[in-house]
């Protein structure tokens, strides 16, 4: 059966559905079980790298620390299905058996593993998640032709609910800590179109990658910490010196936490993108607004929470007797810690 706390093979496995062509499967097992499975590319050292960023997360967000690194006989597992899959749709083409069809997500994920098992693989529960890219398209009716403001009305009162912009800040500050600038970055937004509106973003770096809790139908509650591993940010590099990653890679983002005066600023953009998902058509000069007076003090209160999470789990992990230091954690604990005093 597949599980996330078991290793699984391949006769396990019932049908793949690809996600995200060459990064997010969804795997299916004969009982109707599900498990995703996802990839990160460009990762020097999988082990670190994932050890410590799901320490980090896993410290604001326990359910998003819910992830395992497959095991090389896993990796192997999706390939033999795989190749099994696509080997079968072959023989029956070459019958004229042309109604099989080709398997789209055993050819996606046969295709992926030609060059990457060697990447970093982990497998993940099936959580109920809605990523802010199809909330907005919902909401201007890009998709359907449909305008459903309804599904703001809900993300909004889950946001402003008691912890609902404060875990958002939790999760900030552990992929501040991580270095993942994917999500939401303190030094740059990003532009979206939706069919002919055209959305800017101040830290939103990635709509995509910024999850909301809930389907179509049900409370959206908050954010999710899903997805927190940046393959691009030199940060998530844990064995390299500080000093070497800034020389190569500029400043450390969990600077931007902090600085009480960068934080702010932080904080203000990303209020502000929150308030243009929800309100996608509103002007500039609307004083109206859907989050509580308060959304700013609240996000960096959720912030600084975050970063208190972090520096206790951390510690406890590497205080142990015998334990040793990633190269840079260290340096990332004690700033974190002297910005809290």
């Amino acid at each position: 059966m597949l599980s996330i706390y078991t290793p699984f093979n391949d006769i396990e496995i019932a049908d793949v559905h690809v996600f995200r062509s060459g990064t997010v499967y969804l795997l299916t097992g004969h009982a109707d079980e599900k498990l995703v499975v996802k990839v990160e590319d460009n990762i020097h050292n999988p082990v670190s790298t994932f050890k410590n960023a799901k320490l980090a997360m896993k410290a604001v967000e326990p359910n998003a620390g819910k992830m395992k690194r497959l095991s090389p006989a896993e990796i192997q597992a999706l390939e033999d299905w795989a190749q099994f899959i696509v080997e079968i749709g072959r023989k029956y083409a070459e019958n004229k058996l042309n109604n099989m069809g080709e398997h789209p997500g055993a050819k996606d994920l046969l295709e992926k593993l030609k060059d990457s098992k060697s990447n970093l693989w982990y497998k993940m529960p099936l959580a109920d998640l809605t990523d802010a890219d199809k909330l907005l398209a919902q909401r201007l009716g890009t998709t359907t032709g449909t305008v459903d403001k309804t599904v703001m009305t809900m993300f909004a009162e889950g946001l402003n609910a008691e912890g609902g912009i404060e875990q958002l800040g939790r999760i900030i500050a552990a992929d501040m800590y991580n270095g993942n600038g994917d999500r939401f970055n303190p030094t740059e937004g990003s532009e979206k179109a939706f069919g002919s509106k055209t959305l800017k973003f101040k830290a939103i770096k990635n709509i995509g990658n910024v999850f909301v809790i809930g389907k179509d139908t049900q409370q959206r509650i908050g954010f999710s910490g899903h997805d927190y591993i940046d393959p691009w940010s030199g940060y998530k590099n844990y064995d390299m010196g500080m000093d070497d990653l800034r020389e190569a890679y500029g400043q450390w983002p969990g600077e931007h936490l902090c600085s009480r005066s960068l934080r702010k600023k932080f904080v203000k953009h990303i209020i502000d993108d929150l308030e243009l998902i929800l309100t996608p058509n509103r002007k500039s000069y609307s004083p109206f607004r859907k989050l509580s007076s308060k959304a700013d003090g609240r996000l960096e209160k959720g912030m600084l929470d975050g970063m208190r999470l972090i520096v206790e789990a951390v510690k406890a992990r590497y205080s142990k007797p015998g334990a040793k230091w990633p190269a840079n954690a260290k340096e990332r604990c004690d700033k974190f810690s002297a910005a809290l005093k």
